[in-house]
């Protein structure tokens, strides 16, 4: 089986191969997918950015996906960063 996830403009395409037969799933449609990452001890979790609907997250290689609430750890994170004098890399 071959199976090909794709972020286009306006949704994710995750197609499979088998048997010379591709079957297609979309999913968040109007939803911008602007990143894929996929995790690299485990094929099945593949996260998915989107503009405007946050972050996805799949552990069955795309069959499904659910939202992943990440705006409490980056309050907090945010809150213990402290800044960092930038030093220009060419003058």
């Amino acid at each position: 089986m071959k199976k090909l996830i794709l972020a286009l403009e306006r949704e994710l395409l995750v197609a499979e191969k088998q048997d010379n037969t591709w079957s297609v799933q979309s999913f968040f449609k109007g939803a911008n997918p602007v990143s894929l990452a996929v995790d690299p001890h485990d094929g099945n979790i593949i996260y998915c950015a989107t503009f405007d609907r946050g972050l996805w997250k799949t552990y069955d290689g795309g069959a499904s996906w659910e939202t992943i609430d990440i705006a409490p750890r980056l309050v907090s994170l945010h809150s213990k960063i402290n800044p960092v004098e930038c030093i220009p890399c060419f003058e």
